[in-house]
């Protein structure tokens, strides 16, 4: 093993926070940073060695080779994270343009939203597994967030908290609850899992995740993220009284003052049950 990639490994070992799969993909994008330095002729590196301008060689070399713009900027929040794991967080420019990365299109054409189909859950054997899609169509949760759900934690009366080591970023989050059909599903949930999660007790997460996505993908289930899209079309219209602009509303420079009150209102409250820090972000969900 070449010695940045163990000692980024150690660096992730030993001050790595957040769930499992966002220290996974740090390792994995840090080690795809460390070989991509190599060819660019550091090959003597340490962890401590990063300087500015390897992280201008690399992000210039990932524009020659077409990476998308979403894939170069979770490159450089990785690698910030290395600067600032190392104490030297002015090594990376403040922001990514300063990097010559160009701004991201958040303005999609065509809504993702999808509803889970009769026949697909059907295909499903196994039911924590049919209960976990659920979750992420009737309350936004992200796949891993959904398998390792647990109701004894998870429910608090009208809403469900989540915690840390589930979410993205290590961020805890809480959503309401109030539909019936929302309340019903978490006592299947109680149901299946009692004390533990949604993963079976003889499985880790990983072998449950692989085994999840296999038994997804031969009932013809695919890109299960547009769950979350529809949910987050769904809670808009509750929140602002009208459909967001990818579900067939108004756009945003066609509504009244009062109107666009109700509209920021929703797109802060779905951001923040979806997750997410920026209120921006809900241009992919709903549109502008």
């Amino acid at each position: 093993m070449h010695r940045l990639d163990y000692e980024l490994k150690t660096l992730c070992r030993r001050f790595g926070g957040g769930s499992f799969g966002t220290r996974n993909k740090r390792v994995t994008t840090l080690l795809t940073c460390a070989s991509d330095l190599r060819s660019a002729g550091f090959a003597d590196m340490k962890a401590r060695s990063l300087k500015t301008e390897h992280v201008h060689r690399l992000v210039r070399m990932w524009l020659a080779r077409g990476l998308s713009t979403n894939t170069i900027k979770n490159y450089v929040s990785q690698l910030r994270w290395w600067a600032c794991t190392i104490q030297r967080p002015f090594l990376i420019p403040p922001t990514n343009q300063e990097l010559g990365i160009p701004r991201r299109a958040l303005t999609p054409i065509h809504s993702k939203a999808k509803v889970l189909k009769p026949e697909w859950l059907q295909n499903i054997p196994c039911e924590r597994m049919r209960t976990s899609l659920r979750l992420q169509q009737e309350f936004g949760l992200r796949r891993e967030e959904s398998l390792k759900f647990r109701p004894d934690y998870a429910i608090q009366g009208d809403h469900i908290r989540l915690q840390g080591s589930w979410t993205k970023g290590g961020k805890p989050r809480t959503i309401p609850a109030l539909k019936t059909r929302q309340s019903e599903l978490l006592d299947t949930c109680r149901a299946l899992a009692r004390s533990g999660s949604m993963i079976p007790p003889d499985l880790c997460y990983v072998r449950h995740l692989n085994r999840f996505c296999r038994v997804c993908l031969s009932a013809g289930i695919r890109n299960m993220h547009g769950l979350r899209h529809g949910y987050a079309q769904r809670r808009y219209h509750e929140l602002a009284g009208f459909e967001s602009p990818l579900a067939g509303g108004p756009k945003r420079c066609g509504l009244s003052r009062h109107e666009r009150l109700l509209d920021w209102l929703a797109r802060k409250t779905v951001s923040r049950e979806l997750g997410h820090e920026r209120i921006e972000v809900t241009t992919t969900y709903l549109g502008i």
